[in-house]
């Protein structure tokens, strides 16, 4: 069952959903039907994406302390955590420091690992020598979407052992004397900075979903403000996917789906949600919610 919602978080189909309530700290199991599994009472305020784990643990993103680069903004998250089914805390690590934020989706890897999204800020005069539009920007900086891998290590502590990063494949059209210039055309599996150039301020391209295909060794990840998912070769090492070679693929961490965007955009809130592969034969597809504001599509 795919639900719609804000909060509700799709399980494969004969599973149902985990309603994770904004900010609330329950998050319960529905069963197909809608009637409630099992909920879990959390110490901490929800701060994004949960996912329930093989063992029946439960793997989410909590609220934690911000730091304040991201303490001025709506930006949720900060902490990873595994959750037994009586709320007992298996394992709690801060993912929260100056530089990023684990915020948007989390969901764990066939290796033991968790993938989770975050959030990266960069100073407003790094944001202008990339390119983006000073008028856009102010002093709280700029934010950009990333991924990364944790190794679980005790019961609060990881280390991340895989990032990629949407800042290593930035380009912009607005000068010839800035990094990364491409004018008319696009630069291959790159994102113009001035996408959303209505948009003012630090939040720009929000993660909100992520799914891995261990076959394909793929990342799809949603961004808030873009309508289709973002496919990402997980193959590469950290320094492979800050460039354009590398990995099975041979194209480091280019998307692999080229966002053709414009950079234009009057910035409506279109999302890629509840990323899901699902096998049809032979095939692999990638299955998401488009959402526009109160609108979605299947």
């Amino acid at each position: 069952m795919f639900a719609v919602g804000a909060a509700l978080k799709p399980l494969r189909a004969d599973e149902g959903a985990l309603l994770v309530p904004l900010l609330g700290k329950e998050t319960a199991l529905l069963a197909a039907d809608g009637e409630s599994v099992h909920t879990w009472n959390c110490e901490l305020p929800c701060g994004g994406g949960a996912r329930v784990l093989p063992d029946g643990a439960l793997l989410r993103l909590a609220q934690g302390q911000r730091e304040p680069t991201f303490r001025s903004t709506l930006v949720r998250g900060g902490v990873c955590e595994i959750l037994e089914r009586d709320g007992a805390v298996r394992w709690r690590f801060s993912n929260s420091v100056t530089a990023h934020i684990a915020s948007g989706d989390i969901l764990a890897l066939p290796n033991g690992h968790v993938l989770t999204t975050v959030l990266e800020w960069h100073s407003k005069s790094e944001a202008e020598g990339k390119g983006r539009d000073p008028d856009l920007l102010n002093d709280r900086g700029f934010y950009t979407p990333g991924v990364m891998e944790i190794e679980i290590i005790g019961k609060d502590r990881g280390r991340v052992v895989w990032q990629w990063s949407m800042w290593d494949h930035l380009f912009q059209k607005r000068h010839p004397s800035l990094p990364n210039y491409s004018f008319p055309g696009d630069l291959k599996g790159s994102f113009n900075i001035q996408l959303l150039a209505k948009k003012l301020g630090p939040n720009w391209l929000a993660p909100v979903s992520l799914d891995y295909e261990p076959e394909l060794d793929l990342v799809a990840l949603g961004l808030d403000g873009i309508a289709w998912p973002i496919l990402i070769d997980h193959s590469t090492t950290s320094e492979e996917a800050a460039t354009v070679a590398g990995g099975n693929r041979g194209r480091g961490g280019a998307a692999l789906i080229d966002p053709d965007l414009d950079g234009d955009s009057d910035g409506a809130q279109h999302a890629a949600r509840a990323l899901r592969w699902a096998r049809r034969g032979n095939e692999l597809e990638l299955h998401w919610l488009e959402t526009s504001q109160d609108r979605c599509w299947l």
